[in-house]
């Protein structure tokens, strides 16, 4: 009998168990993510002890609700209770992830190499060990350790071939391709996209979401080459495998057109950017029918295009609030996405001259931030950093210089002195100590940039164009002409050596250098190089483009 009623019990936990997953299942439908999560915390509650059901859990507020404190304590949890070896990799690699959505990649690192340690051990378990290694080589991306990146990434893909995992093998191509576009080695970059699409359309053929997904990535990469005709052709072929798969009516159909309505903003062709972004929204109002993340990034993306085309700021502002009271309906304000839509109303309130209300968006965002990641985290450089471009609008160079230099200091403490986003703040705070009329100081913090850049790059990375150019306009102010017109040729090489002749940084240098030249009273060769810059703008963005008036002018 007491069997018997145990039975019982157990019948009736299943059932109410499989009654909280499918009410959990039409929650996440919906995407209201709080009931979804109240659901299966109540599940797990039903026995403490079923380590699926806790697991469950934590995957679901860790990629929704971005609760990682919580999930974390799940995977320790489940660790110390001795599961088998297979899982406890897995709950390395869970731990290794939340450590790298947090931007931690040391900690991440640590507990990716424990979860490959594991798989490399078991000969039951090497099959996984590719994702490891992919995991590895993806964080040394992060951490721009590009020699190690490769060795991971290489070994990923060994595993990948030796198991048949074709697909598995063009993902490591495409992040090749990521390390590649960082190092400024564009032939490479688009070498190894090229292979990763090759091997999607091989194993899957032309209508598959893998091949859609390399479309895009090409797309992506030729925009920013300026190749816009090209990134046209790729995202309409993207767009053409989403609407036979998906339906015209489908979230993939309308990123589609948030990326078309991109490149008609680059193309300068406003109408139709406009009415791509408007499709997009339409297509996500009735698909999702509530709030939803993508639709508020859409909205996000109407407001930079009134922002930054139309100057309808009051259209920006309205879209932008939108926006941010879509993202805290679906969040909660102690989220990492509420952060960028303050961010993003902050840049609004600064283009409507109201510095007050912008600066209460940074505040707000940094009590966020703090709140989530601690007071010494990069997201506080960050904060600091978009402060100080709030400051140098508001004509405060002063309070600008400052706050870039507290975000110096967070970047250095974090990343170490040799990083990328650490020459970004010295080539700043150049151009602040410039504005300020302190030349010394600016010729440092610009050398400063150059040694970061030379050191991770190379001596010919696209990065190193920009500081090359303010030492050039450090030393026009200084009537130097000839050191001037040396720094600026050398930001004209790279660019040349990084992107051909038809790109627009390529004519932005040759206005620059113009001016050396009519200084120097040489017209002819001033008006060769402006000829130069309105030819390149032209093929860009077509003549009624207001860069080639510029030019003009």
């Amino acid at each position: 009998t007491l069997d018997e009623g145990r039975e019982a019990e157990a019948m009736k936990v299943r059932e109410l168990a499989r009654d909280l997953f499918r009410k959990y299942e039409i929650a996440s439908m919906r995407f209201d993510n709080e009931a979804a999560a109240g659901y299966l915390k109540k599940r797990k509650e039903l026995d403490s002890l079923n380590v699926d059901w806790q697991l469950d859990y934590a995957a679901f507020i860790r990629d929704y609700l971005g609760n990682y404190d919580e999930a974390m304590s799940i995977y320790q949890w489940a660790l110390n209770k001795g599961v088998d070896t297979s899982l406890q990799a897995e709950l390395y690699g869970c731990i290794g992830g939340i450590y790298s959505t947090l931007g931690q990649f040391d900690s991440a690192l640590e507990y990716y190499m424990k979860s490959a340690a594991l798989r490399e051990s078991d000969l039951s378990l090497r099959e996984r060990l590719a994702t490891n290694y992919y995991n590895i080589g993806a964080t040394y991306l992060d951490k721009e350790m590009y020699d190690d990146a490769v060795v991971y990434l290489e070994k990923s893909k060994a595993l990948n071939q030796e198991y048949g995992d074709s697909l598995g093998v063009a993902s490591v191509y495409s992040s090749m391709a990521v390390m590649w576009y960082d190092k400024g080695d564009f032939a490479q970059a688009e070498e190894n996209l090229r292979r990763a699409l090759n091997i999607r359309l091989e194993v899957s053929g032309e209508n598959d979401l893998s091949v859609a997904s390399s479309y895009a990535n090409l797309a992506v990469f030729s925009k920013r080459m300026d190749r816009l005709s090209a990134a046209r052709e790729y995202l309409e072929k993207a767009m053409a495998i989403h609407v036979r798969l998906l339906g015209s009516h489908h979230p993939e159909v309308a990123d589609d057109y948030l990326s078309l309505g991109a490149l008609e903003v680059s193309l300068g062709n406003n109408s139709n950017a406009l009415r791509y972004y408007e499709e997009a929204i339409e297509v996500m109002m009735e698909f999702y029918r509530g709030a939803h993340p993508d639709i508020a990034q859409a909205y996000n993306r109407l407001a930079s295009y009134h922002l930054n085309v139309t100057n309808e700021m009051q259209k920006a502002l309205y879209y932008c609030e939108q926006s941010y009271a879509m993202t805290v309906s679906i969040y909660g304000m102690m989220n990492s996405k509420v952060v960028v839509a303050l961010n993003n109303l902050a840049i609004v309130y600064s283009q409507l001259a109201q510095y007050d209300k912008a600066l209460q968006c940074y505040n707000d965002a940094l009590d966020i931030i703090v709140l989530l990641y601690g007071e010494k985290h990069h997201h506080v450089g960050d904060n600091y950093a978009n402060r100080a471009t709030l400051y140098s609008k508001m004509g405060n160079i002063e309070q600008a210089r400052i706050y870039t230099e507290k975000a110096l200091t967070i970047f250095i403490d974090y990343y170490g002195e040799r990083h990328s986003t650490v020459a970004i703040a010295y080539n700043n705070l150049g151009a602040l100590f410039y504005d300020q009329g302190m030349k010394q100081e600016a010729f440092d913090n610009y050398a400063k940039a150059i040694s970061i850049y030379r050191d991770i790059y190379g001596e010919d990375h696209k990065s190193l164009a920009d500081p090359y150019n303010g030492l050039g306009t450090l030393y026009m102010s200084l009537k130097k002409y000839d050191e001037a017109q040396t720094y600026l040729e050398k930001s004209l090489s790279i660019r040349l050596n990084t992107y051909g002749e038809r790109h627009s940084d390529v004519a932005v240098s040759y206005s620059n250098l113009s001016q050396i030249y009519q200084v120097k009273g040489d017209y002819e060769k001033a008006e060769e190089y402006l000829l130069k810059a309105e030819s390149i703008m032209t093929d860009i963005y077509g003549p009624r483009h207001p860069r080639v008036g510029s030019v003009l002018s």
